[in-house]
């Protein structure tokens, strides 16, 4: 029985020493300076990753599946730019990635092939206003249907009146950029910026 006593002394003392030393190792440190830089990292590191899924989310590039894909891929048909023969397979691959270019290229977006926030908002006709085009722009455009006829509208709606139609490459002259995907023409009525390119000089 004393022996056990005797053990249960020594260990109560050397954990004891043990103990002071560690204590005395990290007497200097202020936790509460450490605490708040962990915390900064990990808010940054966040922040870090927030932004970067609200950017993939915002964009469709090669790779992609699903839903959405589908929907870019029925949209570009409509557009004349993915061929119609083929199935939409919700894989955003090479044929979508060109589509995507071509259609970027006649709707004046930089060509690059991902269908970005501006590519979607242009195809999918919920553009923000565009500014006013300041007399050093180019009022000239080109129809751009892929052979289809493009309506003139008595308004800025695809409710509205059709006043008349352009046959594709008929070059046109606008006011202004317009607003929500409707170009004004210089001589009345609007069209759609969807189908317009920029005229070739």
């Amino acid at each position: 029985m004393e022996a056990f006593a005797y053990l249960q002394i020594a260990q109560a003392y050397e954990s004891k020493i043990y103990h002071d030393r560690e204590l005395t190792l990290l007497d200097g440190l202020d936790w509460r300076t450490i605490r708040s830089g962990w915390y900064l990292t990990i808010s940054v590191f966040l922040a870090l990753s927030t932004l970067s899924i609200a950017k993939s989310a915002m964009a469709l590039q090669r790779g992609d599946r699903g839903p959405s894909v589908v929907e870019l891929q029925n949209s570009l048909k409509l557009q004349g730019v993915f061929p119609p023969d083929l199935e939409s397979t919700g894989y955003y691959g090479p044929t979508t990635e060109d589509a995507v270019a071509t259609y970027q290229r006649l709707n004046s977006i930089p060509a690059d092939g991902v269908a970005g926030l501006l590519t979607l908002e242009t195809l999918y006709g919920y553009r923000r206003p565009d500014p006013i085009i300041e007399p050093e722009e180019n009022y000239c455009r080109r129809v751009a249907t892929k052979g289809a006829r493009l309506n003139i509208r008595s308004q800025p709606t695809t409710n509205s009146r059709i006043i008349g139609k352009l046959p594709q490459g008929t070059q046109i002259v606008i006011e202004n950029r317009g607003s929500y995907g409707w170009v004004p023409l210089s001589n009345g009525g609007y069209v759609s910026s969807a189908y317009l390119g920029y005229c070739l000089e």
